[in-house]
């Protein structure tokens, strides 16, 4: 049973109004020295690991959907509207990670009722940064063993589909004449389509006109097609047999970062990002752009912290004020880390906000030389330690 009638929110790690609260304390914290001696890492590791001597099926399969994300479109390359990035965007499905109950192209006993998943990539996203409020675009591409899989993927989903979400009527998606598409009773376009060995999934919300603009969503929809057409033609795969060969890191950023508590759990990921695959993930896809263009970002690892290489330690302070620039308003500055005083902290507040998201209750961001990293915890002793030995991982690496 896909969903097709929820909208998420867009992710809040990044999200998107400017905050001006920084302390005094944070202000200065620039001209002041690292003083490693002072770090308190707790039981947090220091030293980096090896991760390609301990991966995972499931961690060869994260890799093969970021080459997969790399190559797909964002929502604001369909329209340049759609910048605001949904928490729902940059899962990972794969064998060992099928599609779960609530996720768009989630059917019951997936790996039985649909077979030969090979990876699979959702990017979400919305044109206005309040939750429902405006129109929103769910794209998620499925990757098969053989085009009949595909093709009976988009049967099996749209078939499935219609049980939660009937069908006003069917509609035709011009110039993709095997796509299976209707109007949902919201007057949302849900579609689904076979393309060599892809499953193609969209969904498209008219937003709140009155009456619904459905053409608007069919045309949207044939855009959104058109150009995972043509920008997946680049997705160069990597042979079924080949993935558990793939390594999981590159240039040991993945091994300087934090890594998550249990990758086992369902739905936990940590891998090595390009900036296009990144730009998937979180926060308004625009600004964080051209602050990776500024900064020249090259690289991100994702796992228990984030850690973004740019182009050198100027890059690092800039991609830090731009992250900044654009944390949730609900943050205001708290105190850094002994021994990392240009460390930018934040705890959450209790300002109101007409975003329907969850952020961390503390985050810090800083920088080691060219990498500029983000961390987030419950609570701030717990923040401080993790700061403390993403700090001290990365210097490792010199």
């Amino acid at each position: 049973m896909a969903r097709t009638g929820l909208i998420y929110a867009s992710a809040a790690l990044l999200a998107l109004l400017p905050i001006s609260a920084c302390s005094d304390a944070n202000d200065k914290a620039g001209t002041k020295s690292v003083d490693t001696t002072a770090l308190q890492p707790g039981s947090y590791p220091t030293e980096p690991r090896n991760v390609d001597d301990r991966k995972l099926a499931k961690s060869t399969s994260i890799r093969e959907a970021v080459r997969l994300a790399e190559s797909m479109p964002l929502a604001m390359e369909v329209d340049k509207q759609y910048v605001y990035n949904q928490s729902s965007s940059g899962k990972v499905y794969a064998p060992e990670q099928p599609p779960q109950q609530g996720d768009s192209v989630w059917v019951e006993n997936f790996g039985t009722v649909i077979p030969g998943l090979v990876v699979g990539w959702t990017s979400n996203a919305q044109q206005r940064e309040e939750f429902a409020l405006g129109r929103n675009i769910d794209q998620t591409v499925l990757r098969f063993s053989k085009p009949d899989q595909a093709e009976h993927a988009a049967k099996v989903l749209s078939e499935d589909n219609r049980k939660s979400s009937p069908a006003k009527r069917d509609v035709r998606i011009p110039g993709h004449d095997a796509a299976i598409s209707y109007v949902t009773e919201q007057d949302s376009v849900a579609t689904w389509m076979a393309h060599e060995d892809l499953m193609i999934y969209t969904f498209v919300t008219p937003g709140l006109e009155v009456p619904p603009d459905v053409d608007y969503a069919i045309g949207m929809t044939k855009t959104a097609l058109d150009k995972n057409i043509e920008m997946l033609a680049g997705y160069n795969r990597t042979p079924t047999a080949e993935i558990a060969d793939l390594p999981v890191d590159t240039d040991g950023l993945l091994g300087r970062t934090l890594p998550v508590e249990d990758l086992n759990e369902n739905g936990a990921t940590e891998g090595v990002y390009p900036p296009h695959a990144a730009l998937h993930l979180r926060g308004r896809a625009d600004v964080l752009k051209r602050a990776f263009d500024d900064a020249g970002v090259d690289l991100m690892a994702d796992a228990g912290a984030r850690v973004y290489r740019s182009a050198d330690s100027a890059a690092a302070d800039r991609l830090v004020a731009a992250l900044v620039e654009q944390l949730d308003p609900r943050y205001e500055a708290t105190d850094a880390p002994a021994g990392l005083p240009e460390a930018k902290c934040f705890k959450k507040s209790d300002r109101r906000s007409s975003r329907f998201t969850s952020i961390p209750q503390f985050q810090c961001l800083f920088t080691n030389d060219r990498y500029v990293a983000v961390v987030d915890a419950a609570q701030i002793q717990d923040l401080h330690q993790k700061a403390a030995a993403q700090y001290l991982l990365l210097t490792e690496e010199r």
